[in-house]
């Protein structure tokens, strides 16, 4: 699993903005998009990743993706990788189900997926430590920037 925490503060500075250059040149690429939000599990935290759509965008969305959870570890800013799945439930449905896991918790969620551009998903947090960090309810809202080939077609009413 990914046991680390950077505590040099020069270091994360660094490393977010690696992710952030990196994920600026997959979203170029088919299939790819930037994903940034505002997640609550347990803690406040910022997420910077990199999501890829599996599905075609005539099928439902089916995503994978990694990045980083942006908040305090031992109040220290930190980083903690994720990775996570995520799958609309059908083809004209906004319902998603996500699995998320970091090298702190791991997350089930149920959501809502606007066009594969906005995901806002509750679930709960089960932390993998004695702490209450990274335990309990959990909320996120993340917009997810591509190319046009990520995103659901329109359908006009």
């Amino acid at each position: 699993m990914f046991l680390f925490v950077i505590k040099n503060m020069k270091i994360n500075k660094i490393f977010f903005l690696l992710i952030i250059i990196f994920a600026g040149s997959f979203c170029k690429a088919q299939g790819f998009a930037l994903n940034v939000g505002y997640n609550y599990i347990g803690k406040n935290a910022g997420f910077a990743g990199v999501d890829y759509r599996i599905s075609d965008t005539q099928k439902p969305a089916i995503n994978v993706g990694a990045g980083t959870y942006l908040t305090s570890v031992n109040h220290k800013f930190g980083v903690v990788p994720e990775i996570h799945f995520n799958q609309v439930l059908g083809r004209d449905s906004a319902f998603m189900y996500q699995v998320s896991v970091s090298s702190k918790n791991l997350r089930p969620s149920l959501g809502i997926n606007i066009l594969n551009i906005l995901h806002l998903d509750l679930g709960y947090s089960f932390g993998f430590n004695k702490s209450k960090d990274f335990q309990g309810f959990a909320l996120g809202l993340n917009i997810l920037l591509g190319q046009d080939d990520f995103y659901d077609p329109f359908k006009g009413f």
